[in-house]
């Protein structure tokens, strides 16, 4: 068996010197390397704004509903207003048939995306009638509760047509989103369409003056 180290031949007396390369030298990446990270780098950045913009949409989207509830509630405070004032000069409105009629559909009614505009248009109008009866009374004029129904009435309006703009807005940003490129791509794999607008009502657009003086 050959030994690994001839202890009977004279060793270097200098010891082990290796020889270091210390020149510089340039990276050399080879061309195969190059094409494979030069196209995973053209794949990876379309698809960070592929998922970028499809948390837009979702997050957009969100926002939409959120300023949709927020006009829904408004919309409910309107109505529980409108029938708190009806029972308030409910004795003076005996001959009012249409406006009670009217006001215990609304009652009834569920707001939802679908008719929220109808909801609002209804209780626009009934509100409109209303305070055209109670200005045939002297002695409603003069009642402080009505009064103050009629003021929160008001208020709500202006809230509501400030959520309506707001909403409208959002809705008109969503929409065209889906129709430009490239945000049309992530919007179509998410299966989004169109949100509808709220639309204003001949009624709706006409201010409503709530004042007995």
């Amino acid at each position: 068996m050959a030994q690994l180290v001839n202890t009977r031949k004279e060793g270097n007396p200098e010891g082990f010197n290796p020889n270091v390369d210390n020149s510089a030298k340039s990276a050399n990446a080879s061309i195969g390397g190059k094409i494979i990270w030069y196209i995973s780098f053209l794949l990876i950045i379309p698809l960070i704004i592929h998922v970028v913009m499809r948390n837009g949409m979702n997050k957009q989207q969100s926002r939409v509903n959120e300023l949709a509830s927020g006009i829904d509630v408004q919309l409910k405070k309107r109505r529980d207003t409108l029938i708190k004032l009806l029972e308030a000069t409910k004795a003076y409105m005996k001959h009012e048939k249409d406006v009670l009629s009217d006001v215990t559909k609304l009652r009834k009614m569920t707001i939802t995306p679908n008719n929220r505009a109808e909801v609002a248009q209804k209780t626009e109008s009934a509100l409109g009638r209303l305070i055209m009866t109670a200005e045939n009374y002297p002695d409603l004029k003069a009642n402080e509760s009505i009064t103050q129904l009629m003021d929160q009435a008001s208020y709500l309006e202006r809230e509501i047509s400030a959520a309506r703009r707001l909403y409208n807005s959002s809705v008109r940003q969503f929409n065209q989103k889906l129709f430009a490129w490239p945000s049309s791509v992530p919007a179509t794999e998410l299966g989004l369409a169109t949100l509808p607008y709220f639309e204003a009502s001949a009624t709706d657009k006409k201010d409503v003056e709530f004042n007995f003086n």
